[in-house]
């Protein structure tokens, strides 16, 4: 029932570490970007830690106290010991998804739409910032055209995504300005090979 419950609780220790990592990254300060990580991971720790905690020395507390029984121990004691963990943990990652891909959306928009329509076309932009679309629009391509043409548009989505990304990161002085000029031959590159279809015009 423990690992029934706390399923994900690795998951939850994992996604600390990486949250303050990601933190890092953008962090402004030096400050920031050394203690953000250790945060992360020592917060990952104390989670698994406090996990831990509860099998080894509350629950034959709790025995002792509800004299081993089984049903309460199933049905309020494990419940409330996930809850009061790992509930935090992740409505608090939860968040820090939600401003993320908040901040991504924000981050892709800037810095693609004054790119030229071979690059990235106006009316595209409105579907790289929605999965739903985007999904919806691979599975029309799988279905009308085949694995082929699939493989394609979501190789540009990724690309036109990463792009967005790399034009931030030389914004932040963090990587050479030449490198646009390659992301842009591929993905010219890429349009080539998927005719005049617009990913904009998709339903």
């Amino acid at each position: 029932m423990r690992a029934l419950l706390g399923g994900l609780s690795h998951s939850a220790y994992t996604a600390c570490t990486g949250a303050g990592i990601g933190y890092a990254r953008e962090a402004k300060t030096p400050a920031e970007r050394v203690t953000a990580p250790l945060v992360g991971y020592f917060l990952a720790m104390f989670l698994h830690f406090a996990w831990n905690f509860t099998a080894s020395v509350l629950s034959p507390v709790f025995d002792r106290l509800t004299g081993g029984s089984l049903l309460l121990d199933l049905f309020v004691v494990m419940p409330l010991t996930v809850a009061v963990l790992e509930g935090p943990a992740w409505v608090t990652l939860l968040l820090l998804a939600h401003l993320a891909w908040k901040q991504e959306r924000s981050l892709i928009a800037s810095h693609l739409q004054d790119e030229p329509e071979d690059v990235v076309r106006k009316e595209e932009l409105p579907l790289l910032l929605s999965p739903l679309r985007r999904f919806r629009l691979l599975w029309q391509a799988l279905g009308r055209s085949g694995v082929r043409q699939w493989a394609d548009l979501r190789a540009l989505f990724d690309l036109l995504a990463d792009f967005a990304f790399a034009r931030h990161d030389v914004a932040q002085g963090r990587r050479p300005l030449a490198e646009l000029d390659r992301y842009r031959a591929r993905i010219r590159e890429l349009r080539r090979r998927l005719g005049t279809a617009s990913l904009g015009k998709a339903s």
